[in-house]
């Protein structure tokens, strides 16, 4: 059976619901897995509630995690009555001590489902949500004023929270991610490498992550001579400009679209860097897995990212939308592995500091510390 090396928390008593848009392949939806899956091997009763199926489905079931998938249509981005039905339901039927929300639908239907029952809720911001409308801030500002701790995982997410609600601002707090392990899905969900040198982007293939900057740095690496694969992985509402990007560029052979996939250790350490070219950034999933792989990392300096990695210590940093700046980093990675090696030792070190044992601790802490 698949566990994690941790312990057990002194008070495991607690029964704690995550709520969360889907079992579609995400960062979010994967930190949630990774961290019921962590609490419960702890000691704390997890369970996930969940609007859509989707693959992480299975990797949920091996990680032992008792859930209900609602089986509604898509809730991304929009409220729904009928999820909050459903999440006021099944917290009735576990008996839940917390909800915790994650991502913008699941966090207003949970905060919603979570009053009605007369439950403590948490919500978790992991990213800066910039794409809300107007009426999108009405609904998660009332529902941070429902939220009896506000968990954002990037100071300058944090800053924005208080600045949507300016009475919600004692209770949040700034933790930022940490790797959680979840156990690989049985089915392969693998792809076929490229030659190398090898470059991975794992990202939802939408404005705040930029791969149309890291394209244009690939075109100046081309332009240079410098012969490099690089392997997106994601989807998105992008994707079909992007691929029409790389023809315009004259990169289409030097970049592959493989669409979402539940990404392992085991496929990351298969390439030679890990790029990030997002503008905006909570505390990403992909550097996390990519420091605990022991990859070399190239990534913006935006939101929580160095604070996760150092630039010229664990990672080489660059400034958003520039892809010179991109293709320079990425070229140094590349034309001096020894040095980008001992960045990567570095930061893997780093990420051995920080563990899941800790992490859910620290959480399950300010669980039992929540108002009845």
């Amino acid at each position: 059976m698949w566990r994690l090396p941790v312990g057990v928390l002194a008070d495991s008593s607690l029964r704690v619901v995550h709520v969360v848009d889907s079992f579609e392949i995400g960062g979010a939806q994967k930190h949630v897995i990774g961290l019921a899956a962590a609490a419960q091997q702890m000691g704390v009763r997890c369970h996930l509630a969940v609007a859509t199926g989707g693959p992480f489905q299975e990797v949920a079931v091996r990680a032992g995690l008792s859930h209900r998938v609602f089986g509604l249509p898509s809730v991304r981005r929009r409220y729904s009555t009928r999820y909050v039905e459903a999440i006021r339901k099944y917290l009735e039927h576990v008996g839940a001590d917390v909800v915790h929300g994650h991502i913008f639908a699941s966090a207003v239907a949970a905060a919603e489902a979570a009053q009605a029952v007369g439950v403590p809720f948490v919500v978790t911001q992991h990213s800066l949500a910039r794409w809300r409308t107007e009426r999108d801030l009405v609904r998660i500002a009332q529902t941070y004023r429902r939220a009896a701790l506000i968990v954002a995982v990037s100071d300058e997410i944090a800053e924005a929270v208080r600045a949507i609600e300016p009475t919600a601002s004692q209770r949040v707090i700034v933790m930022p991610n940490v790797f959680l392990p979840t156990p690989d899905p049985l089915s392969d969900s693998g792809f076929r490498l490229p030659p190398g040198p090898r470059v991975l982007c794992a990202a939802r293939l939408v404005a705040e992550k930029d791969v149309g900057t890291l394209l244009a740095a690939l075109a100046r690496l081309a332009g240079a001579g410098r012969g490099v694969r690089c392997v997106v992985v994601g989807d998105g509402p992008q994707r079909a400009e992007l691929e029409k990007e790389v023809i315009a560029l004259g990169v289409a052979r030097m970049v592959d679209f493989v669409g979402p996939i539940i990404l392992t250790q085991r496929h990351i350490r298969a390439f030679d860097v890990v790029v990030v070219p997002s503008v905006s950034e909570g505390s990403p999933l992909i550097v996390l897995e990519a420091r605990a792989a022991g990859v070399p990392i190239v990534a913006t300096a935006v939101g929580g990212i160095p604070f996760l990695i150092r630039n010229r210590v664990e990672a080489l940093l660059v400034p958003p939308q520039d892809p010179d700046a991109l293709a320079t980093a990425i070229a140094d990675v590349l034309s001096f592995p020894d040095q980008a090696a001992r960045r990567a030792a570095r930061a893997r070190g780093h990420a051995a500091q920080t563990s899941p044992a800790a992490y859910v601790a620290k959480l399950t802490g300010h669980y039992t510390q929540l108002p009845a």
